[in-house]
């Protein structure tokens, strides 16, 4: 998972990350002393939204602009195995460097922007507490290939002699640094005039759960 670094500028407009999936599918070969090499190949679709913060009374808004992204990773990874003895478990800990592709996908936003007006306040009287515009905006891919670090820690439950249940947690950072920009260049908040960046986070971190075939 992907986070975002909002501006300061209006910290009440943040960007957020919903209904995320991805797919893995990956080949390991063990080499000797439980020392196994992997390659793998990653897929993921994240679904961008702007929301509206309301801090004051703790309530959150989507303004209906969404972006949709994938992301693919091609990764090398060299883990160690130890098994606990007379079980069927096994933890796996490693660590490797991958290529990371970012294309420019789609951006779905009402037409002229979007105005939202909050209409409800504390005592639920209907007044408008926000109203706010996006006017002009831009989304940047700074570095459609790049290069990522990545940390793998594994479980595998071994079911029979040939397959196993395995749970990994992948966390990364990307070299590149900020791969992508929501440049909010200009919006209209409480008749004020406002500008805002948004950034995705070079950190990420995501968990896999899935089936495991080994081929003798």
């Amino acid at each position: 998972m992907y986070t975002w670094k909002s501006s300061e500028d209006l910290s009440t407009l943040r960007s957020i990350n919903r209904g995320m999936w991805g797919i893995n599918a990956y080949a390991q070969k063990e080499i000797k002393n439980n020392w196994v090499f992997e390659w793998n190949f990653t897929v993921h679709r994240f679904s961008s939204y702007l929301q509206i913060v309301d801090l004051n009374r703790g309530s959150k808004a989507s303004t209906g602009y969404k972006y949709v992204f994938d992301q693919y990773q091609l990764n090398n990874l060299a883990l160690k195995k130890f098994k606990i003895p007379n079980t069927k478990i096994a933890f796996l800990i490693g660590a490797g460097i991958g290529l990371n592709l970012l294309p420019h996908n789609s951006i779905s936003m009402p037409e002229n922007g979007f105005h939202f007006l909050r209409t409800k306040d504390n005592s639920g009287n209907s007044v408008p507490v926000y109203d706010i515009s996006l006017i002009d905006s831009e989304v940047t891919i700074n570095n459609k290939y790049s290069v990522n670090l990545i940390s793998k820690l594994g479980l595998n439950y071994k079911i029979s002699e040939v397959s196993s249940l395995v749970l990994f947690s992948h966390h990364g950072y990307n070299l590149a640094g900020p791969i992508m920009e929501k440049n909010l260049r200009e919006i209209m908040y409480e008749n004020q005039n406002f500008g805002a960046v948004h950034k995705l986070s070079p950190w990420f971190s995501f968990i896999s759960l899935g089936y495991e075939i080994t081929l003798k």
